[in-house]
């Protein structure tokens, strides 16, 4: 090892334990500690599987995926635990986003400044006091992206079998992210062909995990797709953008559904589910007429859900979170309007050959393919699924998103200066 390899491995051991103690500071400073764990409407849902976890019943009336169940089971439902573990794992987080920042970039002060600036969105650390699996997901999916990363630059099994763990975790965290691990993987796999039988292990894995998920949750949960609360929010979809139709209703389920939704201002998906439940429906008959509407009404669905995503970016109604008018809140919601006018740009730039191969020479293609692809993935499967809590489900790509922008900032704030410097 050369001398400037220590100086560099010094470097990033400082800058690794700053980032690691600062994110351990924002958390002191910015939770309510005289709140711990808090509790929000969806929390006693994973507090409910958990329990049942624990009393041997993980079947028995869930609506939840079960890694974060399983996740508080470990901590024995202890609120101190939890939160302080959540705390660590953002602390990680921010280790992991230093490391793909730097392998973007290769300039360490420039990496530093990004995760310092992009883990001080007061709206990220709040879900570390929170009973939800945000703050878990964050880690999850950086980690896959990490990881993604390490495998285009060597063949190791280990390495594959970590993969494939982290992408049947974050498929089972959170449901939205179904088809993310498929969708960052096959870059591993187009960037390098070799030995594709043992690159292909991950796909399978998931495949089985996906299949044997979906059997049990069709016999044992009564669910239509890979999760009852996807199924409840798509009941929601419906609610919200008014699909259906009072004409030639034949299905009895969607014209009960139709007569209730228009004799009940604001009425939740599940308000509705429980009204539909008391006429003598199952799930399955609810669930199963629910997309029924969909289908038929599937160019406004989707019309409608495209139409809403500069909404998904720029959306701070957070019910988890009290509102505050301080300068942090402010300014990070102003970094919110950037975030997709810039993620805009940087896609476009980068689906350009002549451009692309301008930004090969600053940046590292793979993990910048890795940030667009997740975030677009996110934004768009939100938009389809999601139901009036935009601020909370893009949460797992909020450090990217902020990344993203500075790094563009910064690199545009250069462009002006060497054009100034040369007049």
């Amino acid at each position: 090892m050369n001398f400037k390899s220590l100086i560099e491995n010094k470097q990033h051991l400082i800058s690794g334990i700053f980032i690691f103690f600062y994110s351990i500071l924002l958390s002191i400073f910015l939770i309510e500690w005289n709140k711990i764990a808090l509790l929000t409407n969806d929390s006693p849902s994973y507090i409910e599987f958990a329990k049942n976890i624990i009393q041997g019943k993980p079947f028995l009336n869930i609506t939840r995926t079960p890694i974060y169940p399983i996740f508080l089971c470990l901590f024995n439902l202890k609120p101190h635990f939890i939160i302080f573990f959540q705390v660590l794992i953002a602390a990680l987080s921010a280790e992991l986003l230093y490391y793909l920042i730097y392998q973007l970039t290769k300039k360490t002060q420039l990496s530093l400044g990004i995760v310092f600036l992009s883990i001080s969105d007061y709206q990220i650390i709040k879900y570390q006091n929170i009973i939800l699996p945000e703050t878990l997901s964050i880690f999850l999916l950086l980690l896959y992206i990490t990881l993604c990363t390490l495998l285009i630059k060597k063949n190791l099994f280990i390495i594959y079998f970590f993969t494939t763990l982290t992408g049947v975790l974050l498929m089972m965290v959170k449901p939205i992210f179904i088809f993310l691990p498929f969708i960052l993987y096959s870059v591993v796999l187009l960037r390098y062909r070799k030995m594709l039988n043992i690159k292909i292990f991950p796909i399978v894995v998931y495949v089985i995990i996906f299949f044997i998920w979906v059997v049990l949750s069709h016999f044992y949960i009564s669910t239509v797709s890979i999760s009852k609360i996807l199924d409840i929010n798509l009941i929601g979809k419906i609610i919200y953008y008014d699909l259906i139709e009072k004409k030639d209703i034949k299905n009895p389920v969607i014209y009960d559904m139709y007569s209730t939704i228009k004799s009940n201002n604001k009425l939740t998906p599940y308000e509705l589910r429980d009204i539909l439940l008391s006429k003598g429906y199952n799930d399955k008959e609810i669930f199963s007429a629910g997309y029924q509407v969909i289908f038929e009404n599937k160019l406004s669905f989707l019309t409608k859900s495209f139409i809403i995503i500069p909404s998904i970016l720029i959306d701070r109604r957070d019910k988890n979170i009290t509102y505050n008018n301080s300068l942090l809140w402010n300014t990070y919601h102003f970094i919110d309007y950037i975030d997709g006018f810039i993620l805009l740009i940087i896609s476009a730039l980068f689906f350009f050959r002549k451009t692309r191969n301008i930004i090969k020479e600053k940046l590292d293609l793979n993990i910048l393919l890795f940030f667009i692809l997740s975030s677009w993935y996110t934004l768009i499967t939100v938009s389809f699924t999601g139901y009036n809590e935009f601020a909370r489900l893009r949460i797992p790509i909020i450090m990217i998103l902020h990344s993203l922008s500075f790094l563009f900032i910064y690199f545009f704030l250069l462009k002006i200066y060497k054009s100034l410097a040369k007049i």
